[in-house]
């Protein structure tokens, strides 16, 4: 392990970060059960080296940049049974996932500002069926309306709601 305990705030971004690491490194070894194996691995090299993350600086790039030269040590002790994608092409999946995972949280940081904009009654339906996990129909027979009303309108919000993000991401992206 580390010559010294993690702190907090890194224990709160090595947790936070798991699913997205696991994903990203699923997509380059393209097996779940092996990328699990590949996500311990990375795991533990982490944890070994939480003293070399600096705060404030990007997490998730130091993290996947780990787990980047964890997959390489993986494909290359499995060469010899199989001999999968170029290196050239890992490096292309690496860096289509890292820009798509980029834009993903663009498009999450934008998700309240675009909430915020909906009047009460759109917010009050949005946050019932994906917050509350209430179904159309529960959510009509509360107001008093249809389950195809319900439904139609929540489709609109979430319209609404995609032209809001993608313009605040375009706004983001001409800054």
């Amino acid at each position: 392990m580390a010559d010294h305990a993690p702190s907090n705030e890194f224990l709160d971004l090595f947790t936070g970060s798991q699913l997205r690491l696991y994903r990203y490194i699923v997509l380059l070894v393209a097996n779940q059960i092996e990328a699990e194996d590949v996500l311990q691995n990375t795991n533990l090299v982490m944890l070994r080296k939480c003293d070399r993350f600096r705060p404030g600086t990007n997490f998730h790039s130091w993290s996947t940049s780990i787990a980047y030269l964890e997959v390489l040590k993986f494909r290359s002790s499995r060469k010899r049974q199989s001999p999968g994608l170029s290196e050239a092409t890992l490096e292309m999946l690496s860096a289509e996932a890292l820009d798509h995972a980029s834009l993903l949280e663009q498009r999450n940081a934008a998700l309240p500002e675009c909430m915020e904009k909906l009047p009460p009654g759109d917010l009050s339906l949005v946050s019932d069926h994906y917050f509350r996990g209430l179904s159309w129909e529960t959510i009509a027979e509360s107001l008093g309306r249809s389950s195809s009303s319900v439904r139609h309108s929540i489709c609109r919000i979430r319209r609404e709601l995609k032209r809001c993000i993608d313009a605040v991401v375009g706004r983001e992206e001409d800054a």
